[in-house]
């Protein structure tokens, strides 16, 4: 990687070790992250610590402060005390704690009860507080300095392998020069993109260059990477068949499947560094200052990689069992299935994870794996594994999926190579934890792993999914294909992989809003069917002009799924309702001037049982939380405002009132206001409010049980925009 000279090739990898070695020692030292309250919540605080009433012991508050802890200073009969509120995480003694809080006494002897009711206020009212983590900064040129070291080994390799394709269009014409000048041009152009990007972002010059520096080494990879510099697997002329599939892929997820968000935690980036990924908010800060819609392009786009996805997915089942027709009708499935089109034309990361992940395992699988296969191959699957959090995985179920042999030849060949490409997976994950766990480590929920019983996991693996049967039974004949035939043994390898990928996503083909987890299990699953329907024929000889007939079962259940299931593709839930309610009339193409602010009610839910932001649904502008402000005196000013009535303001935590129940069970609930809870009411009572749009919502499609603890929500809904102003006489 380093040069063919040894003793330079190992000092550049020591260098290399140790700069990941440091940066790991970095990552897992206390770096004193904390967790404290979300700014802007000053009064439910004021309300906790007891402002304006008497507490026991005649405990009047006197004022306080909130930084990094809360701390309330009260003047009580027996003389001033002074309490301290801190995240349950913080590593502090405590006279008390409740569910998210842990209460100190810094100064003073609090009177008798005192402690009790403060605690008793804490956990009536805690659920409503918001927190956010704190990271104190490292120094931008240590972290730049880490970096630099870091990419050192990639960046030599791949200019070193540009060098040698320029040296070979020189002499012999292999590569062509014009393939040659495409890949530097491209090169040349994507870090013109990236200096626009940076020009147009602002902020501090050392933080906008080490995120240019990641948008770069992604992007150039991709592009050097589709452009053949480390070449396309074993493929040839006539694996011009996985086209079809691609093409199919590509019209399923453009036309028939609707473009909309994946779930009620939206992923469109802020910032280099999301809540679940490092590298899927690089690519979309790299487009988003170009186009004039970053949430419509970043939906096709994903899209697009969905059906690259297939397109690899055919390449690598081609090269596993050395039958095109196997890779044409695993693509096929992979191109109809409903959940893996369902989730590709979206905001989440799933379509770029299954391309990489796919494109991987294609490098790795081919015969002869060469070493520019073999480090792309190996970094492609680092980059699918920190595309969500819990992506890790996805490296430890490949090693069931690649052709070992190859690899371990690959490997002896040029051990230097495999070094340089499981490191660069480490330093990958190993960014990726430092940045991200912190927040799952000291969260409000904390790190809360499910801990898998065998029997729940055998019971997720071995259900039919989205209650597809016919999938289900060919499933099986993979396996059983793949136990008879080594020639179809990846049936049986990718049945393997899916106890491994099920362990972050037990039980979540249950629910719409955590279906999406489930893709790369259904991806593997659609697969060992694929597997099963191209053995149906599989083991017969047919003359070669009838060599298509092996592939036709395989067809024919590609079209019964996607005819089953095409209504799926496109069905509206409550969230994608409500995106697209407030999007069409409030986003770029609304024509609503960004000065207008969004009022609504996200606050009243603390469940995963609504869209959790319309900050990210409206990005460009202000949007406030009337649960925590008050919305009817802010309407004074005179500005514009607009109103969004989502499936929060529906939400009946000690479940629906009577009134709404009778309503719901005469199905006239979707035309009244009977469902609406109190704080919606008493706001909108007290305002003037001119209908935008209004769309019915299937509260009961989405969430089918209603939410928790009780049926909080009627079975339908109405969800609506409306321009707000303040009402003569309030």
């Amino acid at each position: 990687m380093c040069g063919h000279s040894a003793r330079l090739g190992g000092i550049c990898y020591l260098v290399f070790l140790g700069a990941v070695v440091t940066f790991g020692t970095i990552a897992t030292a206390d770096r004193g992250s904390h967790t404290v309250v979300l700014p802007g919540q000053e009064e439910l605080i004021a309300d906790i610590v007891g402002s304006g009433v008497t507490l026991p012991g005649g405990c009047q508050f006197t004022g306080g402060n909130i930084d990094d802890t809360v701390r309330a200073h009260y003047a009580c009969d027996t003389g001033p005390v002074t309490i301290q509120l801190s995240h349950r995480g913080t590593a502090s003694s405590a006279v008390a704690e409740t569910t998210y809080f842990r209460i100190r006494v810094i100064e003073g002897s609090p009177p008798p009860d005192l402690v009790e009711a403060l605690v008793a206020r804490t956990r009536a009212r805690e659920e409503n507080v918001r927190w956010t983590t704190v990271t104190p900064r490292r120094p931008a040129w240590l972290i730049t300095s880490i970096i630099a070291i870091m990419l050192l080994p990639p960046v030599m390799a791949v200019i070193r392998w540009l060098m040698l394709d320029v040296r070979w269009a020189r002499s012999d014409g292999r590569p062509a020069v014009d393939i040659v000048a495409l890949r530097i041009g491209g090169v040349v152009a994507i870090t013109g993109v990236i200096v626009f990007d940076a020009l147009s972002r602002g902020g501090s010059v050392n933080e906008n260059a080490i995120v240019s520096v990641g948008i770069f080494m992604l992007v150039a990879f991709l592009w050097l990477g589709a452009s053949g510099l480390f070449g396309y697997g074993d493929a040839d002329i006539d694996d011009w068949i996985g086209l079809v599939p691609f093409g199919i892929a590509l019209l399923v997820r453009e036309f028939l499947t609707l473009h909309s968000v994946e779930q009620i935690d939206i992923e469109f980036a802020q910032g280099p560094v999301g809540r679940h990924s490092i590298v899927y908010p690089l690519l979309q800060l790299f487009f988003a200052p170009l186009v004039s819609d970053p949430h419509a392009f970043t939906m096709h786009l994903n899209g697009v990689f969905g059906s690259l996805a297939v397109l690899s997915a055919y390449l690598f089942v081609r090269e596993r069992t050395g039958s095109r027709g196997a890779g044409l009708v695993c693509g096929l499935l992979l191109a109809t299935h409903p959940v893996l089109a369902r989730f590709s034309p979206t905001d989440g990361p799933y379509a770029l994870l299954l391309f990489a992940w796919f494109w991987g395992l294609a490098l790795l699988s081919a015969s002869p794996l060469t070493e520019r296969g073999l480090w792309a191959g190996t970094a492609l699957l680092g980059i699918a594994a920190t595309t969500r959090i819990e992506g890790v995985v996805l490296v430890i179920a490949s090693v069931a999926l690649v052709g070992r042999r190859h690899v371990l030849a690959a490997v002896r060949r040029a051990p230097d190579i495999a070094l340089c490409a499981l490191l660069t997976v480490a330093a990958l994950i190993t960014v990726q934890m430092y940045f991200l766990l912190p927040f799952y480590l000291t969260g409000p929920g904390g790190l809360a792993p499910q801990i898998s019983t065998l029997t729940q996991i055998l019971e997720d693996t071995t259900s039919p999914l989205y209650d597809d049967h016919l999938l289900w039974w060919l499933t099986w004949i993979g396996i059983a294909a793949g136990i008879v035939s080594r020639r179809f043994r990846i049936g049986v390898f990718a049945m393997l992989a899916v106890p491994v990928m099920l362990l972050p996503a037990l039980h979540a083909g249950e629910w719409i809003v955590a279906l999406h987890r489930m893709v790369p299990t259904c991806a593997m699953r659609t697969i060992a069917a694929g597997i099963g329907a191209y053995a149906l024929l599989g083991w017969a000889r047919f003359p070669n002009r009838w060599g298509w007939v092996v592939a036709a079962p395989g067809t024919v259940v590609a079209a019964f799924v996607l005819a089953t299931h095409h209504a799926d593709l496109s069905k509206p839930y409550v969230f994608n309702t409500e995106y697209d309610l407030v999007r069409r009339h409030l986003g770029p193409a609304g024509g609503v001037p960004n000065d207008c602010a969004l009022m609504t009610f996200s606050s009243l839910i603390h469940m995963d049982l609504d869209l959790k932001s319309f900050e990210q649904v409206v990005p460009d502008r202000t949007v406030i939380d009337c649960g925590r402000a008050d919305c009817v005196s802010q309407l004074r000013d005179g500005r514009c405002y607009y109103y969004v009535r989502s499936a929060a303001s529906y939400f009946h935590e000690n479940g629906i009132p009577p009134a709404c129940a009778a309503a719901d069970a005469n199905g006239t609930a979707a035309d009244t206001d009977a469902c609406l809870n109190p704080p919606t009411i008493a706001f909108e009572e007290s305002v003037q409010l001119d209908v935008v749009e209004k769309r019915p919502i299937d509260l009961d499609r989405t969430f089918p049980d209603g939410g928790f603890p009780a049926r909080g929500y009627p079975r339908n809904a109405v969800a609506g925009l409306f321009r707000v102003r303040a009402k003569d006489g309030h």
